[in-house]
């Protein structure tokens, strides 16, 4: 599923069905990331994806180091990111 096709707080629920559980300090501060970059829905979902698929929970301070390499990469698509997150050592494997 592409994250980057969703709003985030469709994201968020799709992760929540799925078993995902964030907590509200958490959610908070997904919305301070995006409003401290200005970055797209897109954007901010795939940093919450990479940050999941990293440290397998959610770091807050992790997800705005992703969300700023992103956004200083100009990442526009999932499929780039994923890349830049490999080559970058965020995604190993």
């Amino acid at each position: 599923m592409d994250c980057t096709k969703l709003t985030t707080e469709s994201y968020l629920l799709y992760l929540h069905d799925k078993g995902f559980r964030f907590n509200d300090e958490n959610i908070a501060f997904i919305y301070f990331g995006r409003s401290l970059t200005n970055a797209s829905e897109a954007i901010v979902n795939l940093s919450i994806e990479l940050t999941i698929m990293s440290k397998k929970t959610f770091d807050g301070s992790y997800y705005i180091s992703i969300l700023e390499t992103l956004l200083d990469h100009r990442i526009t698509n999932r499929k780039a990111g994923i890349k830049l997150a490999y080559d970058k050592g965020i995604l190993v494997g």
